[in-house]
């Protein structure tokens, strides 16, 4: 039998509060289980709710441009900011989108780990031990 390795899960993981069965969002917010359902409590006010402990960290995942005209902008204004180095008639070369398409993705992906903490974002990467809570 082979070693089984477990990976730790670095993410940050919380506790999340939404109105109804199935929330559209959850906007409470606590670290604790049991401190989201006291704060759930007070925020919906004797409703039902749901609560889940949820992620929103993790790396960023870009897939390639599936949008050829996309990248035929980013070319076209590249030429165009550096005209004095192709003369008038503009860019003429053969260009591998889908190779650019992933070095504009692994650009974004650094930027983004490097600059990103200012960034909210808005979903879950994660979720777990989902439940209703009843008022």
């Amino acid at each position: 039998m082979a070693d089984q390795i477990a990976v730790a899960d670095e993410r940050q993981w919380s506790w999340w509060a939404g109105a109804g069965a199935s929330p559209e969002t959850y906007t409470v917010n606590e670290a604790t289980r049991d401190a989201v359902i006291a704060a759930g409590r007070d925020e919906f006010e004797g409703e039902l709710f749901t609560i889940v402990c949820a992620t929103q960290g993790g790396a960023f995942a870009c897939a390639p441009f599936d949008d050829e005209a996309l990248v035929e902008q980013v070319i076209e204004r590249f030429a165009d900011d550096n005209a004095e180095r192709f003369g008038e008639d503009g860019f003429d070369g053969d260009i591998n989108q889908q190779a650019l398409a992933a070095a504009l993705n692994a650009a974004f992906v650094a930027f983004m780990d490097q600059h990103g903490q200012g960034v909210r974002v808005w979903s879950f990467t994660g979720q777990r031990d989902r439940e209703e809570v009843q008022p």
